[in-house]
């Protein structure tokens, strides 16, 4: 799923007109599909609204959180988390970037809050799977990766990700 749909499906609102962002962010899912989360980093406009400086974060905090820099993706959601406080991806993105610093407990919470603003957003149950599994839940993390890998199918994606535990 490239860049454009992960952080924009549920954003409608949020459209930015300008002809010129919908081709980077076409850009962005081409640098993704490549790895090249550096050239997102460096190539991100400024921004001129909330709402643009808003969504410009989400993308940096995946950047950042692809790149390995768990701890600047989480400096800058939290930076917008008024925003983010009731969309399903800011948790997502908060998430992962905490459990990959070992934060597991607010992990958890950001990651059962991303399943309940956004139902439909399966890689939250895929973040969940994991973090239930790794902390000796096998039950519940088969149960979010069969909701999860269910959910990527119906959206037509790739559901090898959630299939690693079943």
């Amino acid at each position: 799923m490239g860049i454009t749909n992960l952080f924009y499906k549920n954003h409608t609102e949020h459209k930015i007109d300008e002809p010129s962002m919908g081709e980077l962010l076409q850009q962005f899912d081409f640098w993704a599909a490549q790895g090249d989360y550096n050239s997102i980093l460096a190539n991100l406009p400024q921004t001129a609204t909330p709402t643009q400086h808003y969504l410009a974060t989400l993308s940096l905090g995946w950047a950042y959180n692809n790149g390995g820099q768990y701890a600047e993706a989480e400096s800058r959601l939290r930076a917008v988390s008024e925003q983010g406080r009731d969309d399903g991806v800011w948790h997502f993105l908060l998430a992962e970037a905490l459990t990959f610093q070992d934060k597991t407990e607010s992990a958890l919470k950001h990651a059962l809050l991303a399943r309940e603003k956004d139902p439909q957003f399966y890689w939250s149950y895929l973040l969940l799977g994991k973090l239930f599994y790794f902390n000796g839940n096998i039950t519940a993390a088969k149960e979010y990766l069969l909701t999860g890998g269910a959910l990527a199918r119906e959206a037509g994606c790739d559901d090898n990700d959630f299939a690693w535990l079943l």
